[in-house]
């Protein structure tokens, strides 16, 4: 299939899969698109990591992603059983890594390495695709949506914790800051578990 851009103005509409036209600023447009954007950080993620076994498993996120998207693009969309399949593979991974990574007793910061900070791009832009999807109407297309942004959310916060273990980079994490400013001493301070 060849994209060719079209050289007449759309008047900020867009056509859904079924035909009709939606403004722009539509909710179901902005939940797909946010999808789409996640999609462009998994491939920023992707460009940052080595080892086949992962890069297998952010190809096959961004092939779901484009899925997503498409059902998000159809409002009566029959939803697929790999949605649920992979939904619960992400889970399934994300408690595996943590699993495997260093307990923490506290909220973990966005940092570290390149890699691991990609990913917490990546977990962020996905709870905002999730956000997104949830202010549509109910229905089994977008609760799958729903369900599967959810557990990859989860699955990017693990693999953004299993990236610093790997690169050897210790977790920066957050410290309560005083009503005046400062930071709590260590005889004060909040801690939960996290993961």
């Amino acid at each position: 299939m060849k994209a060719t851009p079209s050289l007449r103005s759309d008047y900020a509409s867009t056509s859904l899969t079924d035909g009709s036209r939606v403004s722009k600023a539509d909710a179901r447009v902005e939940a797909y698109g946010t999808v789409d954007e996640l999609n462009s950080h998994v491939g920023l993620l992707l460009a940052a990591v080595s080892g086949e076994p992962l890069r297998r498993d952010l190809l096959a996120i961004q092939r779901e992603l484009f899925g997503v998207g498409g059902l998000l693009a159809q409002p009566d969309a029959e939803v697929a059983p790999w949605v649920a399949e992979s939904a619960a593979r992400w889970l399934s991974e994300s408690r595996r890594l943590l699993a495997a990574s260093p307990r923490v007793r506290a909220f973990v910061l966005p940092s570290g390495s390149e890699a691991a900070c990609r990913a917490h791009v990546c977990r962020t832009v996905c709870r905002r695709a999730e956000r997104r999807v949830c202010v549509l109407p109910p229905a089994p297309a977008t609760l799958a949506a729903q369900d599967y942004l959810n557990r990859l959310s989860s699955y990017f916060f693990a693999l953004a914790r299993c990236l610093n273990a790997l690169a050897g980079c210790v977790e920066e994490v957050y410290v309560p800051l005083t009503p005046a400013g400062g930071r709590i001493g260590k005889g004060d301070s909040v801690s939960a578990d996290v993961e």
